[in-house]
């Protein structure tokens, strides 16, 4: 899920407001609520490297990044989607 995460901040222009949907709490809570503590800390934690990646990657947009959970395996067409696109690349 982080590396999708990165994928996509990465790939989107920075001047465009991008919306990313997912349902992994981990990934919200360690970008939107964990990340300043962690910064603050030295990142130590776990996936640091992807984290700090995805942390500089927001902060080097000119528009708005949001966040949004969606609850997995509940019939969402891309929350689908995406889980088999993951497993064909597992």
């Amino acid at each position: 899920e982080l590396y999708a995460i990165l994928l996509v901040l990465t790939a989107a222009s920075k001047t465009v407001t991008i919306y990313i949907f997912t349902d992994s709490t981990y990934a919200i809570r360690s970008i939107c609520h964990w990340a300043p503590r962690r910064a603050a800390r030295g990142w130590v934690c776990l996936n640091a490297d992807i984290l700090k990646d995805i942390v500089a990657a927001i902060k080097a947009r000119r528009a708005a990044t949001h966040f949004f959970w969606v609850e997995g395996h509940s019939g969402n067409a891309h929350n689908d989607a995406a889980d088999t696109l993951a497993k064909q690349g597992a």
